[in-house]
């Protein structure tokens, strides 16, 4: 109990000699282009070599040099790098890029995205992952002659986006990415219709059913909509 709530101080030098930054992009899987993982790479910078790639296994066979490898690094750095070989040293080692979704991508997130750790590939923000929900918002609006039915995705401070401006993250539980956060998806649909959904955004509403329109009355009037 004492040292989880008051853990030793890590041995380090007052200026790290080496530096680890973890990277991450959304890539489409290969046979559902719609669907995504979240592909993160290492890069460890030492003075004499400079930023190097390593892998998973390089990194994790790290913990098992002398304590002066520990010393080299910040506390943050080998506190993430002992996550990984505690994470992972039982587990067959996949080959690099690592590419995480459903449970493994919200283990990550869960742990390391508040504070954000991860960076964005080739941006300035890192992924942020606070346990917030979003969720699917229908609504009506006019098209050309036509009244058109379609979703947008609402976040959690009421903003509304295109569906074509959201990532969504293969696997269980539904996760979805915009900008530099990622959200967990309340209510998510099947996989095929959320195809149907982002190929064609809005649909007449001539061609609803009526028990459809009757719903989507109920939550117009809900949300102020006429």
């Amino acid at each position: 109990m004492e040292s989880w709530l008051l853990p030793p101080a890590a041995p380090h030098l007052d200026v790290p000699r080496a530096h680890l930054r973890i990277m991450a992009r959304t890539v489409p899987l290969a046979d559902q282009p719609r669907w995504h993982a979240l592909h993160v790479e290492f890069a460890l910078f030492r003075p004499r070599t400079g930023e190097k790639p390593r892998s998973l296994a390089e990194l994790i066979e790290l913990t098992s040099r002398a304590m002066h490898e520990q010393e080299l690094f910040s506390p943050a750095d080998w506190d993430f790098i002992e996550w990984l070989a505690e994470t992972y040293r039982e587990s067959p080692l996949p080959e690099p890029p690592l590419r995480l979704q459903g449970i493994e991508l919200l283990r990550w997130l869960a742990r390391w995205g508040n504070p954000p750790r991860i960076e964005w590939h080739g941006q300035p923000e890192n992924v942020l992952f606070q346990g917030q929900l979003a969720e699917f918002s229908p609504h009506l609006q006019d098209g050309t002659g036509d009244l058109m039915f379609l979703h947008q995705l609402k976040l959690p401070d009421g903003q509304e986006r295109p569906l074509q401006e959201v990532r969504f993250f293969a696997g269980r539980p539904p996760l979805v990415g915009v900008n530099h956060a990622i959200y967990l998806l309340r209510n998510p649909p099947s996989a095929s219709l959320l195809g149907s959904l982002l190929e064609q955004p809005a649909i007449p509403v001539k061609k609803l059913s009526p028990r459809l329109l009757t719903h989507l009355r109920k939550v117009g009037s809900r949300n102020g909509e006429q």
